[in-house]
């Protein structure tokens, strides 16, 4: 009988639950302690958006890499999205509800939008959960720019997949960039009116 290696005492779901609640926890409380009325002043958009960036960077690396988008970046990802929506609800925030019932409708079409792509063999269920991540980000940042992201997303990845072709380099294009390529333009659209 073969053995199966332990990865520790806590199972790749559970860490990834308590990196989302840990993360999500953290930005609540924090901006609840420092007793900021907005959740969102002109400096958490900024820090939000770097952070959001930087966590793009690394996904689009990863799977760039391997074709996979590991939960141990995307989900750490997930939990900065609810921490935000969380503690602007929390902080009472006018306004604050229907960001997050935009925000989670724009989560939820994007995801299933991106579902039935994967049902089609077009992307990879990782591509699925960015989506949704995605959709929570820039449709909590208002307007309807969210709309936008498959479309500039499969023009990235066509654009690419016809320059690879072009350059006689076979092989399949990772989509996870062009998602986050796609969703950063569509959050500046969005912060921009």
């Amino acid at each position: 009988m073969t053995r199966i290696p332990s990865t520790g005492t806590m199972s790749v779901a559970r860490r990834g639950l308590v990196a989302v609640v840990t993360t999500g926890s953290a930005i609540a409380a924090g901006a609840a302690s420092a007793g900021i009325q907005q959740s969102l002043p002109p400096v958490g958009v900024l820090l939000l958006c770097l952070a959001g960036v930087l966590a793009l960077v690394a996904l689009s690396v990863a799977d760039i890499r391997s074709h996979q988008i590991p939960d141990r970046l995307l989900l750490p990802l997930s939990g900065l999205m609810g921490g935000w929506l969380a503690a602007a609800v929390a902080l009472g925030t006018p306004g604050a509800a229907a960001a997050v019932g935009d925000a989670v409708v724009a989560g939820a079409v994007l995801a299933a939008v991106y579902f039935v792509l994967g049902l089609m063999g077009a992307v990879g269920l990782g591509d699925v959960k960015l989506a949704g991540v995605l959709g929570l980000w820039v449709g909590g940042l208002g307007g309807f720019s969210w709309m936008l992201i498959p479309m500039l997303a499969v023009g990235i990845s066509g654009t690419h997949q016809l320059a690879r072709r072009v350059l006689r380099r076979p092989g399949a294009v990772a989509h996870g960039p062009a998602l986050a390529v796609a969703s950063v333009l569509c959050a500046a659209v969005a912060l921009s009116g």
